[in-house]
């Protein structure tokens, strides 16, 4: 007959430290600093859990809380495809350092079984959820992603109705809907426009996307702004539009612009795909690449961007920290009850071979 054998308790990790199980419970459960335990005592405590091999029994601890530990993760793409992982990266290291685990659900796009995700996840009684995309962009809310805080990464309500938090200004207006983290993408074309100027670039054009696509929108308004604050004038004829922002379509628009006679000496492309086909098209009207004509992307494609040569510089899509600042809010509206508010969150250049002083004739 096999016995089977118990699991240690809180009692048995007491008389293996020697304290009291009120103690051990304080170390367990994060309170030890706060009732004045000594941290000798507490690293006392953990080494005869470890001895002992002790686990808390989370179950009993949930229903005590009245948390489970756990954050739920709903997205499209991006738990199947390579862009959005950091993202998620992102979001699983700050959820691990409070103790949480994350929840992945992927939809590949489907409606409906975000809807049965979200479900599951209530259903699992998640402390939270999150619900991102892999396009930025407006989206319609799952039934049921208020029963508990949550916030959307990289997309923003549709209509914008239901005013939880102070919000910030989208696309011109103040943004009022649900609570949401997003990408300043307007700042990051400022961004890749400013870092042009300052290498004393004064001819630039612009790639753009030829779809009503809010990113493209928001990304040209940032490189008109930049230019406007120096007191340069955008000429209409150096902002060209580039298909559905492939490599084949950026060697398109470009060769439209690097033909004439007037052309730039600088262009700020919309994503990294267009970048690429720009370097092509200025390859093949014989420029050299900085040397003849700089090219700045945007996104950092982790495929792409640094591998094709002579390295791209570009505007990083802070996906990582979409992630990290989206749990953070949900954790702080967990445990204080506060409301949440949206955020942006600014890219950064990245630094590479693309960008450099303009030709001296220009």
């Amino acid at each position: 007959m096999t016995v089977r054998r118990s699991h240690p308790t809180m009692v048995d990790v007491a008389k293996r430290a020697g304290v009291s199980q009120p103690t051990v419970s304080a170390v367990v459960n994060g309170r030890a600093r706060t009732i004045g335990i000594a941290e000798s005592t507490e690293a006392r405590v953990r080494q005869a859990m470890e001895e002992l091999g002790y686990r808390p029994n989370l179950a009993a601890r949930s229903l005590r809380l009245q948390q489970t530990k756990t954050i739920g993760f709903i997205t499209d793409h991006i738990g199947s495809g390579p862009f959005g992982g950091r993202m998620v990266l992102g979001a699983q290291e700050e959820a691990w350092l409070d103790g949480h685990l994350l929840l992945l659900v992927n939809t590949a796009g489907d409606v409906q079984r975000a809807e049965v995700g979200v479900q599951a996840l209530n259903d699992r009684r998640v402390d939270g959820l999150l619900y991102a995309r892999m396009i930025w962009g407006a989206t319609d809310l799952p039934p049921g992603l208020s029963a508990v805080p949550s916030m959307l990464i990289n997309c923003w309500e549709r209509g914008s109705g239901g005013a939880t938090g102070r919000g910030f200004r989208l696309q011109g207006r103040p943004y009022r809907g649900h609570p949401a983290v997003l990408p300043s993408e307007l700042r990051g074309g400022w961004i890749a426009t400013t870092a042009a100027l300052d290498a004393g670039h004064r001819r630039l054009g612009f790639i753009r996307n030829v779809e009503i696509d809010p990113a493209s929108e928001e990304r040209e308004a940032g490189f008109r702004r930049a230019l406007a604050e120096r007191g340069i004038p955008v000429n209409r004829r150096w902002i060209v539009r580039a298909g559905s922002g492939e490599i084949d379509d950026g060697y398109r628009a470009a060769r439209a612009l690097l033909d004439a006679a007037d052309r730039p000496t600088a262009l700020i492309c919309f994503n990294d795909r267009v970048a690429v086909g720009a370097i092509v098209a200025a390859g093949e009207v014989g420029l050299r690449v900085p040397a003849d004509l700089s090219v700045v992307g945007y996104d950092d494609d982790e495929e792409l961007a640094s591998h094709y040569p002579p390295g791209l510089t570009t505007v990083a899509l802070p996906h990582f920290d979409l992630g990290r600042v989206a749990v953070k809010a949900l954790l702080r509206s967990i445990k204080l009850g506060e409301p949440l508010d949206s955020h942006q969150v600014e890219g950064y250049l990245v630094t590479r071979s693309t960008l450099g002083p303009p030709p001296e004739q220009a």
